[in-house]
């Protein structure tokens, strides 16, 4: 049976403009920055409503686009249906002295992108990502400013991926064994797209043996440890597995709060990650 649709001027007004928001909300701009000699560019967007990145070396992509993001207990992910609602740039180049190791005078030169996304839910909690742009690699870490919609919480999950473009070759060590020297095995070599659960660091090496990869964290104070666990043969992603508590809880807290650095050193070979 064919059934005829009455439709008015009204309720074509309204979805033309339906159609408008949609087409907007699905173009929203990508935010880029580079290294200070332009090699590694970090590049941020929104796909399908989640907030992800992605990273160019020399303008060959490194990393696809990889999700960003937290599974709360007791409240709705945050990193899904957002927009992109702010943005601010900053560059620095800077010198200061370690107390100890092998350098003591250390340069700090990197052009910085800060991303605030907010959700499109009626809770419109938001979140700062702010990326660090070096010669030498990138980083990023989670800012969570204080908010009514977000005070404290437990995270059960973060939802940070590394999605390589190719299959890489990796050197690593694993975080699911039970045993307490598991952090002095010797190292194992496989394929990217064969790991299961690894700890960091872990260095990979791309097929075309110009790119080398060193995927850490940096900064780690009152936050568990960031393992990685692998997606077997359904793509080279790797995600971050945090070191749970014994009630499985990962991390709690209360807003204003920041987490570690998550540290992609890149070089042009093995040796030069040195």
């Amino acid at each position: 049976m064919m059934m005829r649709r009455r439709i008015v001027p009204g309720m074509v007004g309204i979805a033309v403009a339906g159609a408008v928001l949609t087409t907007v909300a699905a173009a929203q701009p990508s935010l880029s920055v580079a290294s200070p000699d332009g090699r590694n560019v970090v590049t941020v967007t929104v796909r399908q409503g989640t907030l992800s990145y992605s990273l160019d070396r020399q303008g060959k992509p490194l990393l696809l686009p990889s999700r960003l993001g937290f599974d709360f207990r007791g409240a709705p992910p945050l990193g899904d249906s957002v927009r992109i609602v702010d943005s601010a740039r900053t560059k620095v180049d800077e010198t200061w002295t370690q107390p100890w190791g092998e350098v003591a005078r250390v340069r700090d030169q990197h052009n910085e992108l800060r991303v605030t996304a907010e959700e499109t839910t009626s809770r419109h909690r938001r979140f700062v990502v702010a990326f660090r742009a070096f010669d030498d690699g990138v980083a990023f870490r989670y800012e969570l400013p204080e908010q009514p919609g977000l005070g404290d919480f437990e995270i059960m999950d973060e939802r940070t991926e590394f999605t390589f473009a190719q299959n890489a070759r990796a050197w690593w060590i694993p975080s699911n064994k039970p045993r307490l020297d598991r952090s002095e095995f010797l190292y194992a070599a496989s394929p990217l797209s064969t790991l299961d659960s690894i700890q960091t660091p872990v260095t990979l090496e791309l097929g075309d043996g110009h790119t080398a990869v060193v995927i850490h964290e940096a900064d780690l104070v009152d936050y568990p440890r960031m393992f990685l666990a692998g997606r077997g043969m359904e793509n080279n992603s790797l995600r971050a597995a945090l070191a749970p508590m014994a009630d499985g809880v990962k991390a709690r807290g209360r807003t204003p709060f920041e987490t570690p650095w998550r540290t992609i050193q890149v070089a042009s070979s093995v040796k030069e990650l040195a």
